[in-house]
């Protein structure tokens, strides 16, 4: 799925680079039904792979320079199903010197897939049950909203880290009090340096939940391990891996207190998250199961 999503990522940024701003919608939802459904050629046009991973210099010139609406408008209504995998056929051999299975098109992670495109180019769609068994399921009234993602500077303490590094090998040697004072100190520097909502404080937070559930004080480690969770829902989102990852350790940690209706309604929570975000036959599925 990690490979047909860079390909389709970069195929699509093609096709918005020069769609006209108004024209966004229909050449988002255009672009979604061609790799999800079954799009037919409405007529006899340029290809995709000629019109837009293929331009000459000239048409790269022309088309920094305004160009026509219609040949912009062209340029993803032209795409189809089949040439779309196609592209992405070539683009994967071409690039990355690898084949795609003849059934890659039917292997494809369809929420899984759109969920990552939309959070990677910063497209919002309607929350509603599509029917991705359609020839075209996402209609232009689908797509509410393109914004910017910008990438940003995450600050890094390197004292922290070489607490919780040195913390790791106390605790898997067993030391259990000299890993929880090493945790605690990273944890209080961390704080310091990057603010209580930070996905390294969450760390700190789990290993001490570790820590803890090793020495027997389990509500001690449903205490930091719910402190992950929170952190990890407000930073990472909802239903990013590490999120469901922390549903799993609080069922683990409700088992060890004999609270079995808690521990698998966390479970199941953190199946379900798995499931959106990597697809139903992932290993960490099954490792839920």
């Amino acid at each position: 799925m990690g490979l047909e999503l860079k390909l389709y990522l970069q195929l699509a940024c093609d096709v918005l680079r020069d769609t006209a701003d108004h024209d966004l919608g229909h050449a988002i939802s255009h672009f979604f039904n061609c790799f999800i459904g079954k799009v037919q050629a409405l007529s006899t046009r340029g290809s995709f792979r000629t019109s837009c991973f293929r331009k000459s210099s000239k048409a790269q010139a022309k088309s920094r320079h305004g160009g026509s609406v219609r040949k912009k408008q062209s340029l993803y209504s032209s795409v189809t199903s089949e040439s779309l995998w196609s592209d992405i056929q070539e683009f994967a051999k071409l690039k990355y010197q690898f084949e795609l299975p003849e059934d890659a098109r039917h292997q494809v992670k369809k929420i899984s897939v759109v969920r990552n495109l939309c959070q990677k180019v910063g497209i919002t769609i309607a929350a509603r049950k599509y029917d991705f068994d359609a020839a075209a399921p996402f209609q232009v009234s689908d797509i509410l909203n393109i914004q910017p993602v910008v990438k940003h500077s995450i600050p890094v303490c390197s004292e922290a880290k070489d607490l919780v590094e040195t913390g790791k090998v106390q605790l898997a040697e067993g030391m259990l009090n000299e890993a929880y004072t090493l945790f605690s100190e990273a944890f209080t520097i961390l704080q310091q340096v990057t603010g209580p909502m930070h996905r390294e404080v969450a760390n700190c937070c789990r290993y001490l939940a570790m820590v803890l559930y090793h020495a027997g004080d389990m509500a001690g480690a449903i205490m930091q391990q719910h402190k992950e969770l929170i952190i990890n829902e407000r930073c990472l989102g909802l239903d990013h891996p590490d999120t469901a990852h922390s549903y799993g350790n609080m069922a683990l940690f409700y088992h060890g207190l004999n609270q079995t209706e808690l521990a698998l309604r966390h479970m199941s929570r953190a199946l379900l998250l798995l499931s959106l975000s990597s697809g139903p036959d992932h290993p960490d599925v099954a490792a839920t199961f």
